[in-house]
């Protein structure tokens, strides 16, 4: 059976990719979504329920796929790529990469409000902090979770971290999409054919209505409701990546009352971000080329200008 991982990076709409290539005709998606399984053997706190990656998975009668995404995967680049290699080295990658400043600061804006789950002296990073965790950490020599915020800066160095994967998997498994690609229907065919790819399915398998993203970055203004609200999803999303409805109303009925409205980060913060990536940007077009991707959105080709 294939294995197909949506391996990140985070805030590039893994989540609405996952839920809905998880309803492709012979795929068996994972429990949860976020299986962490290799993370789990890479840092110390990580918690994973599983004992074996074969049981992260659900069983779907004559399936000839398995579909997980684990979004912190990219980050650790060659460490990440080497422990999935030891155990499936068959699998397909499947990376999707957005524009890296509105990605850092929407990780920023995650953080934040995830922050109150295991922190209760709760206390926002200013977008400054978080720049300052990661501007020195250009690799993933973390030991614990607790570290993991010093990535969220190096998930947006995509030129790097992809060559680190290539070190390991050949360039037939490794496969890349755009967030971008989700805004109009072309796009979204060309988003349909490379996981189809991926998959190793026929198109035709794959769900017929559009594709959307449906998990922006927003801000609370109750974080011990937003706490409450996290940890009841975590017990409830086996069902909800099943019953799409109830998920939506859900979700939508939750934010109408703690949805708060985040001011944008200041000037220097997004100077300094964009100073970071700017060397990546440009060297992204040559690394694409080794993978064969010649249809990309303007934020690319712009380093070539």
């Amino acid at each position: 059976m294939r294995t197909c991982i949506l391996a990140g990076p985070t805030r590039t709409a893994t989540t609405s990719l996952f839920r809905y290539f998880a309803r492709t005709r012979g795929v068996a998606p994972s429990i949860h979504k976020e299986t962490d399984f290799f993370l789990s053997r890479l840092i110390d706190g990580v918690d994973c329920p599983y004992d074996s990656y074969d049981s992260c998975f659900r069983e779907v009668a004559g399936a000839s796929a398995r579909l997980e995404a684990s979004p912190l995967y990219f980050a650790f680049g060659k460490r990440a790529a080497e422990a999935i290699h030891g155990e499936v080295p068959d699998a397909h990658i499947v990376f999707t990469l957005r524009e890296p400043v509105e990605r850092f600061f929407s990780a920023w804006t995650m953080i934040n409000n995830k922050r109150w789950v295991t922190r209760k002296d709760f206390e926002r990073y200013s977008a400054s902090q978080l720049v300052d965790l990661g501007i020195g950490q250009r690799d993933a020599n973390i030991a614990h979770w607790n570290e993991i915020d010093r990535l969220t800066l190096r998930e947006g160095a995509y030129a790097s971290i992809l060559r680190e994967w290539l070190e390991v998997f050949p360039k037939e498994q490794i496969h890349i999409v755009f967030q971008d690609w989700m805004g109009d229907a072309a796009g979204q065919a060309q988003l349909r054919k490379v996981l189809a790819t991926a998959m190793g399915v026929k198109v035709s398998a794959l769900p017929a209505e559009p594709l959307f993203h449906e998990n922006k970055s927003r801000d609370v203004k109750l974080g011990r409701l937003h706490d409450l609200a996290v940890r009841l999803n975590a017990v409830l999303e086996p069902a909800f990546n099943r019953i799409k409805p109830a998920r939506d109303l859900l979700r939508d009925t939750y934010y109408f009352f703690n949805e708060d409205t985040r001011e944008m980060p200041d000037k220097a913060s997004r100077k300094r971000v964009e100073g970071f990536y700017a060397p990546e940007i440009e060297r992204l077009p040559a690394v694409l080329e080794k993978l064969a991707v010649t249809d990309y959105p303007d934020w690319v080709s712009a380093s070539r200008l």
